[in-house]
């Protein structure tokens, strides 16, 4: 992961080789994508999903079955990860790969 892993190393503070909801939870909160105290964790990485995309989580879930079998925990993974919490990138590559269109061979 390179840069990317030290900055995840450095905001949770210790090595990472998997990023589980602690480490994911951790990040939002340095980031400041955390939601008020007293949420369970699913309820804030649920809003830090539905913030990014302003729509559902649930309907991110079920789009073109893009997330289908992903947990809302592995889903803002794959966004940490993406975008390198660059919010704005990781929802213009999500939008440009949801435009493309199976009907693409010929």
């Amino acid at each position: 992961m390179g840069v990317l892993h030290d900055w995840i190393t450095s905001v949770v503070g210790r090595v990472v080789s998997v990023l589980d909801e602690t480490c994911i939870l951790n990040i939002l909160r340095e980031c400041e994508f955390y939601s008020a105290e007293g949420q369970s964790s699913k309820d804030v990485l649920q809003a830090f999903i539905e913030q990014l995309f302003n729509f559902s989580v649930h309907e991110i879930i079920n789009m073109d079955g893009l997330f289908q079998d992903s947990t809302e925990c592995e889903i803002a993974a794959y966004l940490v990860m993406l975008g390198s919490m660059q919010t704005q990138s990781a929802k213009k590559f999500i939008d440009s790969a949801l435009s493309l269109s199976d009907e693409t061979q010929t």
